[in-house]
């Protein structure tokens, strides 16, 4: 491709984006666009990709390249366990200081499915390196090798959202001697790329949906109902208003609760607040202006991303869990003793 028309490149990539994909939206979709982030690699010990998909639980959710330092890797998809392997540590899902408008979603995600396709090696030495020509700027093809911050750095800054650089060499998509040497070496690394130039994406305060770490599968208010004791199960995740909930944080008491879309007088709770292995959860009316006790959780976050639920009536201690430890849709939510396994971990994800 000779053109150096940088709208016209992105949309031909777009349009090869969606014959690639069986859906396309210009609507946000979870974390979707977003940079992910995790430790145990070279350079400051993080390792970054970009999410292709919505969450974890898709699959191949990640494009990124090269891990532990091997030459041979190329710019490819990944699974969610591959990404963050048992021996490292999950660190966020990171946007541009700048955020992403929705309609850069696919966009960003289309660059970085390009550079899958042109066998990227990988090298720690510099974000991005490629071979000479014409065009103003660097088109996928013409990329020979790449650091996984350069996979993120590009699939922005081809968008024409700014991560890292000065005024004059900010853009690395953009051909020139001097940008490559402004990106190269330690200037710029993973984990600077994310805790200077991004933001860590956090539930405070947001509407969320719900998949379990284990199923897949969508924390759901049964029925759907707004009626006081509506129990809460999982159901494959469908994007109604009974899957999704606001997540109110509360600094004073420091602790969550959520609120489910279609009965915003509710929250979920632990029935009666009681600490008795195997209670139901449900959705109860909440006071105004606050929340019962047995509407409070805490929340932990696992090393793959995933986050537990404890009660304030177990004194913390206990957490809601998939009961029978099974798939299948409509298996109730319930209070459980915390044994660390997968059903009692849910990833919170932009709705």
């Amino acid at each position: 491709m000779k053109t150096s028309n940088k709208f016209l490149f992105m949309y031909v990539l777009v349009i090869l984006f969606s014959f690639h994909f069986s859906t396309y939206s210009f609507a946000a979709d979870g974390f979707k666009g977003y940079a992910v982030y995790r430790d145990g690699a070279i350079l400051e010990n993080w390792h970054t990709g970009i999410m292709s998909n919505s969450h974890p639980k898709k699959n191949n959710p990640v494009i990124h390249a090269g891990e532990g330092g091997n030459t041979n890797n190329t710019v490819r998809y990944g699974k969610w366990d591959s990404f963050v392997p048992g021996s490292k540590n999950f660190k966020g899902f990171y946007c541009p200081n700048s955020g992403i408008p929705d309609l850069y979603v696919n966009s960003i995600v289309s660059v970085a499915y390009a550079m899958t396709l042109e066998n990227i090696l990988y090298t720690p030495l510099k974000q991005l390196d490629y071979t000479s020509t014409n065009n103003m700027f660097v088109h996928p093809g013409e990329i020979t090798h790449s650091r996984c911050d350069g996979v993120v750095e590009y699939s922005y800054e081809l968008n024409d959202i700014r991560i890292y650089g000065n005024d004059d060499y900010w853009d690395i998509s953009k051909r020139g001697s001097q940008n490559k040497k402004h990106h190269s070496g330690i200037k710029i690394t993973p984990k600077k790329q994310a805790s200077v130039y991004m933001t860590r994406w956090e539930p405070k305060n947001k509407v969320v949906y719900m998949v379990n770490q284990q199923t897949g599968k969508g924390l759901d208010v049964c029925g759907p109902s707004a009626s006081d004791g509506a129990i809460i199960q999982q159901w494959e995740y469908l994007g109604a208003s009974n899957q999704k909930f606001l997540v109110n944080y509360s600094l004073n008491g420091n602790y969550y609760s959520f609120i489910p879309l279609n009965a915003l007088g509710s929250a979920v709770e632990v029935q009666n607040n009681l600490n008795l292995t195997g209670t139901e959860i449900q959705i109860w009316t909440r006071p105004i202006g606050g929340f019962l006790d047995s509407q409070k959780f805490r929340l932990e976050e696992n090393s793959k991303g995933a986050y537990k639920f404890l009660s304030y009536g177990s004194n913390y201690e206990k957490v809601l869990r998939v009961s029978s430890d099974s798939s299948d849709n409509g298996i109730p939510i319930k209070l459980w003793n915390d044994t660390g396994s997968k059903y009692q971990f849910w990833f919170l994800i932009p709705a």
